[in-house]
């Protein structure tokens, strides 16, 4: 009326993303469309962490029919169709229902910080675990990037947040770990996990395996947890171990890298592990643990430091056998099947028949997405005469005492033994160690560790242990998992 202008701000709800102006109506509509979305609504919000911390994203927080399956990467597969990619949400939020305002429309101040409920929505969502140690290292590069976890190899990068300027920083990062020069376009292309430890493998630029191989950062404030592989010399047992700790967990993992045949004794392995955890933390505390075979690296680890003056804090061995069964009678397609049980229904029966039992089981595996598409059998093989020689240490060396307390995870289900082989539930280390604490753990052997129920239980154990080594929680009023443990 007075001429003047009074700039209220935009009337409609255009969202600015990496120099896109986008319509949330739009991206709401195609939604829409989709079988089994209910409601849906769109926002930009900052993402708090991560490389892109800062950088506005698109949200959308939908409401599904109960059963509809489809969540995060399927809604995707179906805007891709139907929208520009930039256009595509970078996060999906399922909802119950969504916040409403007085005058029953959308409250989108109400609606939740995608950051708070990111961990349980994408363990919610079924991810392609690594199937190897170079897919491995990857994915703690995407994971660090993207400020997002878990990553799954079959994951796209950009479905996951990721853009042009986070990719130039992955590909930097791969440059710096691997020695190897990826073009921007390899990842437009390639942009899985998967994709680019393929070209890794196949230009050669995957590097030497790292004998200590960092699993999660976690806090400065905490020591760091070192676990020891079990038969086999992989370190892939521990990525889901480690997570299930909590993020404020430091974790690393020692493998065996060496050739198969190399002359192996447990106190050899043991001396050069210690060399190698004690360049990353020249002085104690320790906190050492190992599955299985692990469990004995971890024991005379934890001798030969105490020996030096060191201080250990913790000692945990998850269902180490002191005595092994011997099975002269074992076959390659045996300790095969062994090696994979819980992850692959074989047979050793029909892998005997096989012309190549080695080669059979690699494309089953890969079949079932056990292992990559283009994992080679040679490497199958190196595995398997790893876990031959591990076994082999854990028949004839016999590990000498260590004065500390060590605590034993014991799996309920305890396995039927053969004469001769003790059968308490410190399987003979009460002998051994200055005091044995017990620890019960749902489970046997193997599904203790590979299966998801068990394995949160055996992390909280393991945590709770750990932070009475330190002094953390001696204090605890009342704690159940404290509460089971027993000594000897």
């Amino acid at each position: 009326m007075n001429g003047e202008v009074a700039a209220a701000g935009r009337a409609d709800q255009q969202i600015k993303i990496r120099g896109f102006r986008v319509e949330p109506g739009e991206i709401e509509a195609a939604l829409g469309e989709v079988a089994g979305v209910r409601e849906a609504v769109v926002v930009g919000r900052e993402a708090r962490d991560g490389a892109g911390q800062g950088e506005r994203r698109l949200v959308a927080y939908v409401v599904l029919d109960p059963a509809a399956p489809a969540v995060g990467i399927d809604l995707r597969d179906q805007l891709r169709d139907r929208l520009p990619a930039y256009m595509v949400p970078s996060v999906f939020v399922p909802m119950e229902k969504l916040p409403l305002n007085p005058n029953g429309k959308v409250d989108r101040r109400a609606l939740p910080d995608p950051e708070d409920v990111l961990p349980t929505l994408e363990r919610a969502r079924r991810k392609v675990p690594p199937r190897d140690n170079l897919e491995l290292r990857l994915v703690r590069i995407w994971e660090e990037v993207l400020g997002t976890a878990p990553v799954g190899v079959t994951d796209d990068f950009f479905a996951l947040g990721g853009y042009s300027l986070l990719g130039a920083s992955l590909l930097a990062r791969i440059e710096s770990d691997f020695g190897r020069t990826l073009p921007l376009a390899a990842l437009f292309q390639r942009p899985t996990v998967e994709d680019l430890a393929h070209l890794l493998r196949v230009g050669g630029g995957a590097g030497d395996e790292p004998a200590l191989l960092r699993l999660q950062e976690g806090s400065e404030a905490r020591p760091p947890l070192f676990l020891l592989h079990a038969a086999g010399g992989r370190a892939l047992a521990y990525v889901d171990l480690a997570r299930a700790l909590g993020a404020s967990w430091p974790v690393w993992a020692l493998q065996d890298v060496q050739p198969p045949d190399a002359p192996r004794t447990l106190t050899g392995m043991a001396e050069a592990y210690v060399r190698h955890v004690r360049a990353v933390r020249p002085t104690g505390p320790y906190l050492l643990a190992g599955w299985s075979f692990g469990g004995r690296l971890a024991f005379e680890m934890a001798r030969q430091l105490a020996a030096a003056g060191e201080t250990v804090a913790f000692v945990g061995m998850i269902d180490t056998g002191l005595v092994e069964p011997i099975d002269r009678q074992a076959t390659d397609a045996d300790l095969l099947a062994e090696q994979l049980a819980g992850e692959l229904p074989l047979d050793p029966a029909e892998l005997r028949q096989a012309a190549d039992p080695v080669a059979t089981v690699v494309a089953r595996a890969q079949q079932a997405g056990i292992l990559p598409p283009d994992y080679p059998a040679e490497d199958a093989r190196r595995q398997l005469q790893l876990f031959k020689a591990h076994l082999e240490i854990a028949r004839t060396d016999r590990p000498e005492r260590y004065p500390g307390r060590v605590t034993f995870f014991a799996a309920e289900e305890e396995p039927e033994l053969p004469p001769g082989v003790p059968g308490e539930p410190g399987r003979g280390w009460a002998a051994l160690a200055g005091k044995l604490e017990i620890v019960s753990v749902p489970g046997n052997h193997v599904t203790l560790i590979r299966d998801a129920r068990n394995l949160e239980v055996l992390a909280a154990r393991l945590r709770e242990a750990m932070e009475r080594a330190l002094g953390g929680a001696a204090a605890r009023a009342g704690s159940s998992l404290i509460g089971r443990a027993r000594l000897t």
